[in-house]
């Protein structure tokens, strides 16, 4: 399951080095108005993030495809989060 443009807010997510993460939403800078996705890590596809721990990316960087590991991405969707 994957969508390489689309950030999917509820998404379940695995980063490239194996860690997985649920997308709670799309935020904005104050200043620059430069929007990024807000994400936390669970253990698995049931559990929710530490809401006191989470992690921002600007959306461009969260979906792009990696340089360094040809024909992988930094997240790649596992689960569009919905029962």
């Amino acid at each position: 399951m994957e969508k390489k443009n689309k950030i999917v807010i509820g998404g379940y997510y695995r980063h490239f080095k194996g860690n997985l993460y649920k997308v709670l939403g799309i935020s904005s800078h104050t200043e620059s108005l430069k929007r990024s996705v807000v994400y936390g890590m669970v253990k698995d596809l049931k559990s929710e993030p530490d809401l006191s721990s989470l992690w921002n990316r600007p959306i461009n960087r969260f979906i792009e495809k990696l340089t360094t590991h040809p024909g992988r991405y930094r997240f790649e969707l596992v689960s569009n989060g919905k029962k």
